[in-house]
């Protein structure tokens, strides 16, 4: 297992920072890779600074969303330093439900909004413009996008808040496999490059904050879709997007496979320290 140690310290805004800033400008063709425990663009050490931001597909939909605003707030992250941004490439309906990322792009099980697609093609061309690179979230285990607790609702007719359980369903797992080869595998309709060839997408994280539950039954589930995801993407890295060791699996380290970082969330209030 390749690893690249990163801190991610979140607060009302979650930042991702791989430690100091030393972005390369005018530079966009090539993949970033792991060498040594380290990032490397264009055979230099690459060093960021990042933060979520999960509503860019949406600001970028033609029909729905603010192209304006978005690309403002490229500008001016861009300008302050920020050239990697951890974003939603997932969120699931109904869109009337409370506490979700609206319009949803997956409306209903297996079901798209091609707004939100265009809308997601729009925000990576405009981040490809500004030299950014772009970690694409492909589910969660919390509400406010769907994620896991929706996608047991589609299957088992109940939301699970908490779903631990997603991980040994092979209904619920199969239909995150199946969203994950539409995604990996589209083509931008605004700059016709293919998703697992776009370097702008710097990795694939599984999920956002994927706590364990049982701990083989998650290991096996972070092993499957990691190396299936390398398999679509062999270009790319992937990453699990788990908080750290409140999943409570930091003995299964050496069993993951196709991991290339790992990440820490260090919600420092919520956890009392």
């Amino acid at each position: 297992m390749r690893v690249v140690s990163t801190i991610t310290l979140l607060a009302f805004l979650s930042v991702l920072c791989l430690v100091t800033c030393n972005y390369e400008e005018g530079v966009q063709a090539s993949f970033v890779t792991v060498e040594d425990s380290n990032f490397y663009l264009n055979g230099k050490k690459y060093f960021f600074v990042g933060t979520n931001y999960w509503y860019g597909m949406n600001l970028g939909a033609p029909q729905s969303g603010n192209l304006g605003r978005l690309q403002r707030e490229l500008d001016d992250l861009k300008n302050i330093g920020v050239t990697n941004l951890r974003i939603m490439g997932s969120t699931q309906g109904p869109d009337d439900k409370s506490r979700r990322i609206v319009p949803s792009l997956e409306y209903e099980k297996g079901k798209y909004n091609e707004d939100i697609w265009e809308g997601l093609d729009t925000f990576l061309n405009e981040m490809r413009k500004r030299n950014m690179k772009a970690v694409v979230t492909l589910s969660n285990f919390w509400e406010r996008s769907g994620g896991f607790g929706q996608i047991n609702e589609w299957y088992k007719g109940s939301f699970n808040r908490y779903p631990t359980s997603f991980y040994g369903d092979d209904d619920l797992t199969n239909h995150l496999k199946e969203f994950i080869s539409v995604i990996v595998n589209r083509t931008n309709t605004v700059n016709g490059v293919k998703y697992n060839n776009d370097p702008t997408i710097m990795a694939w994280q599984l999920a956002n904050e994927p706590r364990a539950g049982n701990c083989d039954t998650w290991t096996k589930w972070v092993n499957d879709t990691s190396t299936y995801i390398k398999e679509l993407a062999p270009k790319q890295l992937v990453s699990i997007g788990n908080e750290g060791t409140i999943t409570g699996c930091s003995g299964h380290g050496n069993k993951v496979k196709n991991i290339d970082y790992i990440t820490f969330h260090a919600w420092a209030q919520n956890w009392g320290w």
